[in-house]
């Protein structure tokens, strides 16, 4: 209990939320106070220092509480896409779209479909479920003839199970005539019909044991993505559709069109933006590294005068020349030459003389012995950070500049040395690679800006903890 009464004091702190009112929202939601405080580390803080301001926390425990089944990251991916979804629907700046406690009626949906027993056993499809029926909501909450009708009243019959998404789609389809973007909504509706049919198309539970389940995910996966992609269509050609005839009835008014064409810009916008299968929520240790990036670039870079060695060139003070040398970093592993090449190739050369290269063995895996291979490799990286600073550096970033490689050289061969410690568990760490055979995430879980300091932290933090390890996991990217 103090460990709880801890924890809320330093959300006070950190979010600026008295630890009355969690304790508040906990009681209320009968939800332990360590569970809020993990809801907090992962999602609440990140998002405050991302967006520099505190998320509707209540709305998120809320949600959290109709997933108390799922581990803390897999909620995490999902409450990124809904609070994305959510972000959408007010930058479109439709009152069709947001009026009568659409936040509310959006809340009582995902716990709704929390509850519906699904066939498919693939974790992604709870939220491929949420988003496809909430979008294809949407859709016939725009062509709907019906006067003055909302988003939360096309949602309504599923609330009250008085009916079902299906029967909302049949409706708006016989409702929708003969329009301009008719064929275009068809195509749209018809599509979301093929995403949920993969989605609820059963998987034995023998196939998943083999792993032999990844073809029917990935199918069921890319008809949502496409079915996405054919919902903004659907959007932006109906806001078109609308806004010609708004103007075409203001033909006199300019200052009226100029209204339409400025509100119709704004809502290809946010249809463009929307992107839900690629929205995440950063690790802290993301989020700050991503917010001393932003402040260095707002701040003025000074000079500073260059040695006469790199022919007249000014170098830029840290951490702008931070930030450049990891772009060097990325450009070499990219195959591009980097930006500080002859340095790189003095590191990965080792210096003068040719010496020779060490070829590392893959050592066999069994799926069964997954979880202690991965917590191995945390516990590799974790040392190695601790032996030797040099070749950790040079381990995360290849292209960082060493003051001896000589001198790094002969620690590293001094056996027993913490250089050569280090090297070591490097060595084991690669002879694992095999574990990628293994691993079931998708390629959006890698940022393609994050450096490998982050990633490699974020696997570190994960596998520390005493949590079962998922093939899909979404630090295993890392």
């Amino acid at each position: 209990m103090n460990n709880s009464t801890d924890g809320l004091a330093r959300l006070q702190n950190q979010g600026r939320i008295p630890a009355t009112v969690w304790r508040r929202w906990c009681a209320l939601l009968k939800l332990d106070p360590d569970e809020a405080i993990r809801v907090w580390e992962e999602i609440g803080y990140p998002v405050t220092i991302t967006e520099r301001k505190v998320p509707d926390m209540s709305y998120i425990l809320q949600l959290r509480v109709a997933r108390l089944q799922v581990d803390i990251f897999d909620f995490k991916e999902e409450v990124a896409k809904v609070l994305h979804t959510l972000a959408f629907l007010d930058s479109l700046r439709d009152e069709e779209l947001t009026k009568g406690k659409t936040k509310s009626v959006l809340l009582h949906y995902y716990r709704k479909v929390a509850l519906r027993p699904l066939a498919d056993h693939a974790p992604d499809s709870f939220l491929h479920r949420y988003l496809i029926d909430l979008c294809a909501a949407i859709v016939v909450a725009k062509i709907l003839p019906v006067a003055n009708i909302a988003l939360s009243g096309v949602l309504k019959p599923v609330l009250t199970d008085h009916g079902n998404i299906a029967m909302i789609v049949g409706l708006g389809l016989k409702t929708l005539g003969e329009k301009s973007y008719s064929s275009t909504i068809r195509e749209c509706l018809a599509s979301w019909e093929r995403a949920s049919t993969a989605l609820l198309s059963p998987v034995a539970d023998d196939e998943i044991a083999r792993g032999d389940d990844r073809g029917v995910r990935s199918a069921g996966g890319d008809l949502v993505a496409v079915y996405l992609t054919q919902f903004k269509s659907a959007m932006q050609t109906f806001y078109e559709s609308e806004a010609r005839s708004a103007i075409e009835s203001k033909a006199e008014d300019e200052t009226d069109i100029e209204e339409i064409r400025a509100l119709l810009g704004v809502r290809i916008k946010a249809i463009d933006r929307y992107e839900p299968l690629q929205e995440e929520i950063l690790s802290v240790e993301e989020a700050l590294y991503k917010a001393k990036v932003k402040e260095a670039r707002q701040s003025p870079v000074r000079g500073i005068k260059s040695d006469g060695n790199e022919g007249g060139r000014v170098r830029r003070a840290m951490p702008t020349a931070m930030i450049e040398n990891v772009m060097a970093r990325r450009q070499y592993w990219g195959g591009e030459p980097p930006l500080a090449g002859e340095r790189v190739q003095a590191v990965l050369g080792g210096g003068t003389g040719t010496g020779e290269i060490e070829l590392v063995e893959f050592a066999d895996l069994e799926l069964a012995e997954l979880t202690d291979r991965v917590r191995d490799i945390g516990k590799l990286l974790t040392a190695v950070e601790a032996d030797e600073s040099q070749c950790w550096e040079l381990l995360i970033d290849p292209t960082s500049p060493s003051e001896d490689l000589n001198e790094l050289a002969r620690r590293v061969s001094t056996v027993g040395a913490d250089a050569d410690r280090a090297c070591q568990g490097i060595r084991r760490i690669f002879s694992h690679l095999k574990i990628k055979a293994f691993v079931q995430v998708s390629g959006h879980g890698i940022g393609a800006n994050r450096p490998f300091q982050i990633e490699a932290r974020i696997f570190i933090n994960s596998v520390s903890t005493n949590r079962t390890l998922k093939l899909s996991s979404r630090f295993l990217a890392s």
